[in-house]
């Protein structure tokens, strides 16, 4: 996503609402290992009341969940041409050949990452601007990424040579609270299977928004629309991690919202079938408050291993690898 970041320029009547994330996903293949980091805006910097936010989340097999979030004032941290860096994470995109760069500073939180991430697949644009709560989101992404450098989680480095990223960028004008939400999912297998993407922009209570599903490797294909069904079982009770502390306490009642334990994604067009078979190993639930208007978002980080199998351009595919699954309401 060769962009700078699309602040709001002066004498727009919509800059209390801007948002903007960079996000960057790494899937450790050789330990199990999931987790994001990423920097946001929320409220036009010149603003004293936007702030940005900083995340940091990786669940570990062995060790569990490991966070970091750091919350400053938008206008205390320093933005570049496509970078949002905080005293304790940064996030950098636009580097060269499409690359990232990413750092955690965290060691009592158990994370330590100075990550460049090089582009595989050609990142693309997803049509919009779509209409998305009282006003629109944008999205582009990069599928996969090729990872180096070092991430360590409890002292113990994740193998970056067995490791897949994924990066993303999205950017518009929306408060929290308003009726939007999203489900998004990025379902990974090492090299050289392909990446495959699923999003849906919707309501808050997700009964409407149109779905797509993008295989994006050596192969190609967008599923989009009544094509790609998205169905659930079971029911994930196990305890969440609920960051940051502050904002949990606040909402005590959205302690135990309804996530499923398995996803299943089917997409069908013609010749072209595909199944993503998800299976959640542990949740975590990410709040958003907004600076600007009483509204809160609620962002769940599903993780966990998938099974894929379908036939795509007349070729059979078959693979399994990490996922993460995002229910945001």
């Amino acid at each position: 996503m060769s962009a700078p970041l699309r602040l709001p320029r002066a004498g727009d009547a919509t800059a209390a609402a801007y948002k903007e994330w960079l996000h960057l996903n790494v899937f450790g293949h050789g330990d199990g290992s999931v987790g994001l980091i990423n920097t946001s805006l929320h409220g036009d910097p010149r603003d004293p009341r936007a702030v940005a936010l900083g995340t940091a989340l990786f669940h570990h097999p062995a060790t569990g969940w490991h966070w970091q979030v750091e919350v400053q004032p938008a206008g205390a941290v320093s933005l570049g041409w496509a970078s949002v860096s905080m005293q304790t994470i940064a996030l950098a995109a636009g580097l060269p050949g499409g690359g990232v760069a990413a750092s955690v500073d965290a060691s009592a939180s158990g994370i330590q990452a100075r990550l460049v991430g090089s582009e595989v697949v050609r990142q693309l644009g997803v049509p919009g601007p779509m209409s998305f709560g009282s006003g629109w989101i944008g999205w582009s992404v990069a599928p996969r990424l090729r990872l180096s450098g070092r991430l360590e989680l409890a002292g113990q480095a994740v193998d970056l040579r067995r490791a897949s990223g994924y990066h993303d960028r999205n950017w518009g004008r929306w408060h929290w609270g308003d009726d939007a939400g999203w489900e998004w999912g990025a379902f990974l297998a090492p090299e050289p299977a392909p990446a495959v993407v699923f999003t849906r922009a919707t309501d808050r209570g997700h009964r409407r928004g149109v779905r797509t599903l993008g295989v994006h490797g050596a192969i190609r294909k967008m599923f989009r629309g009544g094509c790609v069904t998205v169905s659930s079982e079971g029911s994930f009770d196990e305890p969440l991690v609920r960051i940051p502390g502050a904002m949990a306490s606040l909402h005590s009642g959205r302690s135990r919202p309804a996530l499923p334990r398995r996803v299943l994604i089917t997409a069908e067009e013609g010749h072209h079938h595909l199944r993503i078979d998800f299976t959640v190993r542990a949740a975590a639930q990410i709040i958003a408050g907004d600076p600007v208007v009483r509204g809160y978002g609620f962002l769940h980080e599903l993780v966990g291993g998938f099974s894929c199998e379908g036939t795509v351009a007349g070729e059979d595919l078959a693979f399994g690898g990490l996922g993460v699954y995002e229910h945001v309401d």
